[in-house]
């Protein structure tokens, strides 16, 4: 069998006999549009009502989720009225659930049902006065649950053995709901106004899976979910309360109120807590490294025109938040030089200058000016040397950007 779910009106009809025992197979190929659905996942149930409100829920076998093919064999308990049943094939992975068109199945009915042979007519006859005998006692005994409303004092037992049992609520004989127990579990189902079927919650007890399917419920999903309203943590005394984050069950960090009344961050990788806030005094402490997104580690400066770090130094820059440290060490430095060129991140928003000493190749020391202009460009002038190369320069300049 084909179903597409695109083809809404593509409305299928199967014709068997009530009754027959062994069943039927479907095997069905699932598209939408023309291309298979992927079935990964999900589980694939039959379900239908009887001309009679008898309601059906089965499981079908999938046997090739990537391309969407599955098989369904009709069960006793789905052929056991004759007329037209109305089903169709509902698929669910978690909170997820869709349907196919309605699919009907026309069952003719079987001779043999309410017949009685002759042969057997006297010992069926018998059989049923001694049941009816057995009532009357019961019914003597009072050992009876009267219809009109009554109290057991034992339990009502109802075999479920290769299928399904349901107590159901009517109003005005119409079915309004019912309670499926299956052997794998238990389901509500409404019956509303507008037609079809709603199933408001299902339990599987091999798995412990409970599902609420009710769109319009109001307990939060385990899958994910979102709430209208304030989630409270209330606290007592002294105690704790926070929310936690895990990986693998390990929990990695919790947020909340401690016992000393303060707000704060917990790191459980680390042991450390991250900040915290004091309601008592009012402040707000950070406990841990603090960096903004604009913080760097050291860089090393690319020098220019001949200028060259000193033996075994670096010329480098930091960032930390809007204060820039520029450390360099360079020999063969002249008057009204370019030395380097600082990394966007690093430059002030105008040019800045600062003075420093220098050592000249005479190895006396003289000042000279080094200036920092908005293109990051670092010049050093005002040397008295001229063009003569200094012995070295070492200076560390730190500013606001």
């Amino acid at each position: 069998m084909l179903i597409d779910l695109a083809n809404m009106i593509m409305t299928r009809t199967i014709s068997s006999r009530e009754n027959d025992r062994k069943g039927f197979k479907v095997i069905v190929n699932l598209k939408e549009r023309g291309k298979p659905v992927d079935l990964t996942g999900y589980v694939v149930k039959y379900e239908a009502i009887s001309p009679y409100g008898n309601f059906v829920r089965d499981d079908a076998v999938i046997t090739n989720a990537k391309d969407g093919v599955f098989e369904y064999t009709v069960s006793k308990e789905a052929v056991s009225s004759a007329r037209v049943w109305i089903g169709y094939f509902a698929f669910e992975k978690g909170t997820e659930r869709f349907t196919t068109q309605d699919i009907r199945i026309s069952l003719g009915s079987d001779v043999k049902q309410g017949s009685i042979q002759i042969e057997d007519y006297i010992s069926d006859f018998d059989k049923l006065k001694k049941q009816i005998d057995a009532l009357q006692v019961a019914v003597d005994k009072a050992d009876v649950v009267k219809r009109s409303g009554d109290t057991m004092t034992g339990n009502l037992d109802m075999d479920i053995t290769g299928g399904f049992k349901t107590l159901q609520w009517t109003a005005g004989g119409v079915k309004k709901g019912q309670m499926t127990m299956s052997a794998t579990g238990a389901s509500l189902q409404g019956f509303p106004s507008t037609g079809g079927t709603k199933t408001a919650w299902a339990y599987n007890h091999d798995t412990d899976a409970f599902n609420i399917l009710a769109s319009g419920t109001n307990v939060l999903k385990k899958a994910g979910d979102t709430m209208s309203g304030n989630l409270t943590l209330d606290r007592t005394g002294t105690a704790a309360r926070d929310i936690l984050w895990s990986k693998d069950g390990a929990v990695q960090t919790n947020l909340g109120m401690n016992s000393a009344n303060k707000l704060r961050l917990y790191d459980n990788v680390n042991a450390l807590t991250v900040f915290e806030h004091d309601t008592a005094t009012k402040t707000f402490s950070i406990l841990a490294d603090f960096k903004t997104k604009n913080d760097t580690d050291w860089t090393n400066l690319t020098l220019l025109n001949g200028v060259t770090n000193q033996t075994g130094k670096t010329s480098k820059v930091k960032r930390t938040g809007n204060t820039v440290c520029l450390t360099v060490n360079v020999i063969g430095v002249k008057n009204n030089q370019i030395i380097t060129t600082l990394p966007t991140t690093f430059r002030p928003l105008s040019d800045m200058g600062f003075s420093s000493s220098y050592i000249k190749s005479d190895l006396n020391s003289a000042e000279g000016i080094i200036t920092i202009r908005a293109d990051g460009s670092v010049h050093c002038e005002w040397i008295s040397e001229g063009s003569t190369p200094l012995k070295f320069w070492s200076f560390t300049l730190t500013y606001l950007i």
